[in-house]
């Protein structure tokens, strides 16, 4: 399967140097998800296209990879997404 973004709210937490923690992972469906553990932070590409900033995350004993990103299909605006190749709704390619 072809890797998809889901864009995602994150609730995030702001330490004094602006750095920011991904505390929690809300679907759109409003399920919540907690944020157990941050492995590693670095700018990367992304598989479903796009370059920003990736959070690999532990979320229910799980490894994800969670974009911070300015996202140009969607106005150049910042937003968080996760890549998946599993669908919890139909991918917007518009």
């Amino acid at each position: 399967m072809i890797p998809v973004k889901h864009y995602v709210d994150v609730r995030v937490q702001f330490d004094v140097s602006g750095n920011m923690k991904p505390l929690s992972v809300l679907w759109p469906d409003g399920r919540e998800f907690e944020v157990d553990r941050v492995l590693k932070v670095q700018n990367s590409v992304s598989d479903s296209g796009g370059t920003g900033r990736k959070y690999t995350v532990k979320i229910q004993g799980q490894q994800r990879e969670l974009f911070y990103a300015q996202d140009y299909k969607r106005d150049g605006i910042l937003c968080w997404y996760i890549v998946s190749t599993k669908y919890f709704r139909k991918p917007d390619y518009s």
